[in-house]
Formats: structure tokens, sequence, C-alpha cells
């Protein structure tokens, strides 16, 4: 059979297996870290009352773990419709925001609360994170629209029957979003390093330092990881763009566990 396909077809099988793989490997750690640390959060988000810590957290937590569940049958089912394919991945495209969305609130109020006394300041990253959201909301949109189920034979081997095709528009768009995603945060990376070095000179250098070395390590991992994102677009050839999912699927995980440590850690210091 393998000699009856196309060679292209026969790369973007080993290609989707790439990103099943590493998809399925990168569910497994984070639904570990979830169960390890649920001791944690049951005693500091749980059983806490309701606040906006408490509704991010829960967003970031099981929201995405919701939609890696969710999109399981893109990876391993047999005999679904392409019209069913592309209902579960836009279902899965539009879970996105839930966890988009208050993981740049989270962090955006951080260096908020740093310029709580300055006015323009306060309107500028007010500003930015309309910005930003905005344009992730009408990434998900265009990018829920563009995508494909692709026509083709099933492969031998293959367990999937959603073959998703990136074109060239999705990608246009995948781009601008990372690029602004960079941009913004940059932004507020340099606006809590600069304020953050201010605190330190005063004498409580070491709750500041709790306090803010996270975020640090945050935007730093968030920068490199955003830049190998940006890259991938530009290193794997047109045919080879599914392979972008890989390091995009990193970026969300790595995130949304630094952020989700950064909940608790602000947690425990307020208690």
């Amino acid at each position: 059979m393998s000699s009856q396909l196309d060679p292209a077809i026969l790369q973007f099988y080993k290609d989707w297996q790439t990103v099943t793989y590493s998809y399925v490997g990168l569910a497994v750690l984070l639904l570990y870290d979830a169960v390890i640390s649920f001791p944690r959060s049951y005693k500091l988000i749980w059983r806490s009352s309701w606040s906006w810590v408490k509704v991010s957290y829960f967003c970031l937590r099981y929201v995405i773990i919701i939609q890696f569940a969710f999109s399981l049958p893109l990876f391993f089912s047999y005999g679904l419709s392409k019209q069913c394919c592309e209902r579960i991945f836009n279902v899965y495209d539009w879970l996105s925001p839930f966890q988009g969305i208050p993981l740049t609130i989270v962090m955006t109020l951080r260096t908020y609360a740093l310029y709580e006394k300055e006015r323009r300041a306060r309107i500028f990253i007010i500003t930015l994170v309309i910005i930003d959201i905005i344009a992730q909301l009408a990434g998900w949109v265009l990018v829920s629209l563009e995508t494909h189920i692709m026509d083709i034979p099933e492969g031998p081997g293959f367990l999937s029957a959603c073959n998703l095709r990136i074109g060239p528009q999705p990608t246009v768009i995948m781009v601008f979003n990372m690029g602004t995603l960079m941009v913004f945060d940059f932004i507020i990376f340099v606006m809590t390093l600069y304020k953050t070095r201010q605190l330190l000179r005063g004498s409580r250098t070491k709750l500041v330092w709790r306090l803010h070395c996270d975020c640090i390590l945050y935007y730093s991992v968030l920068s490199v990881m955003t830049i190998l994102t940006l890259m991938s677009y530009f290193i794997f050839t047109k045919e080879r763009l599914i392979l972008v999912y890989v390091p995009e699927t990193i970026l969300r995980i790595l995130l949304t566990t630094l952020v989700l440590r950064i909940l608790l850690q602000l947690r425990q210091v307020a208690n």
C-alpha cells in the first residue's frame, strides 16, 4: 500500500504521527502536573473564597485538560466524517481563548499593580491588553475558518481519519499572532523588570524578589519559546507545516504550568 501512495502523503503521515506522539506525551505531563500539585491547589485555591485568582486558576488548569481530552478523536479515530473532524477542531480551537486570555490577564495584572500610582502607565497597559486579546480572538476565528481536513487515503499504520491541513492564510495569521504575542510580552517584561529593579533598592528585597522572580522566569521562557515557535513557521516547508503544532503545544504547556505555579505562589504569600 505504501508504494501506491504519493511520497508527499507518506511524509504527511509521518509528520502527523510526530505531532500525535508529542501531543499525547505533553498531555500526560499536563495530567501528571495536575495530580502532583492538587494537594497544594486544594489547600490554597479550592478551599478559598471565589476571586479572580480562583477563576483564573480553574480556567488555566482545567480548560486545557478538557481541550486535550476533547481533541483526542483528531488523532485516534477511524471512520469520522470530514465535517465531524472539522467540528471537533473548531471546538478545540474555540476553547483556546478560555486558557489564553486568563493567562494574558493574570501576568499583566502583576505589572499593572506595580504601576498602580502611575495613570499613564496603567492606561498604556490596559490598551496593550485589549489589543492583544482582540488579536488573539481574531486569530482563533480566522484559523478555525481556514484550517481544513484533507481528503487523503488512509495510510499504513496511521491512526486517525482527521488529517489537518494548514493553508497559507492560517500560516500568515499564526505568524502575526506569534509576532503580536512576542511584542506584547516583551513590553510587559521590560516594564516589570524596570519596576522590580527599582523595588529591589528598598528594604524589602527578599519579599520583592520572591514575588517577581517567577514572573521574570515566565517572560524569559516565553521569549525563547515564542521565538522558536515563530522560527518554525519559516523552517518547515509548506507541505510540512503541520509540525508547527509541536513547538506551539510545548509553548502552551510550559506557559500554563508556570502561570499556575505563579498563582499558587501569590496565594501562599497572601496567606
